[in-house]
């Protein structure tokens, strides 16, 4: 007898994008705020995919599914440390940030 999986840590249901989205979550930066304003850093899509481990497309669809969820802020017109337009990404919201203390919490973490 197959026993029901857990519900998604990150919409409830049992979703099948859940390894996806749960990967990526952890890959967003913004774990640690900027210390001069309010907001986490942000990273391009690039970078998540290759933390990640999943391809570009794959790190765009979830990240935009956890930024309708709450967990994840998009970004345009975004800075590099010399001061040139380096284009868009994604950071951890608060919301993102508790769901990751959480569930690191509840695995002893």
């Amino acid at each position: 007898m197959k026993t029901k999986p857990a519900p998604c840590p990150i919409c409830g249901n049992d979703d099948p994008c859940y390894p996806l989205e749960w990967a990526v979550l952890h890959a967003l930066p913004g774990q640690h705020r900027h210390p001069d304003f309010d907001y986490g850093f942000f990273h391009s899509l690039r970078v998540i995919a290759d933390d990640a481990g999943v391809d570009k497309e794959a790190a765009r669809f979830a990240c935009r599914r956890l930024r309708d969820k709450g967990l994840a802020l998009y970004q345009s017109g975004l800075f590099n440390e010399d001061g040139e337009v380096a284009g868009s990404g994604y950071a951890l919201t608060d919301k993102g940030r508790a769901l990751i203390a959480q569930e690191d919490k509840n695995d002893g973490i």
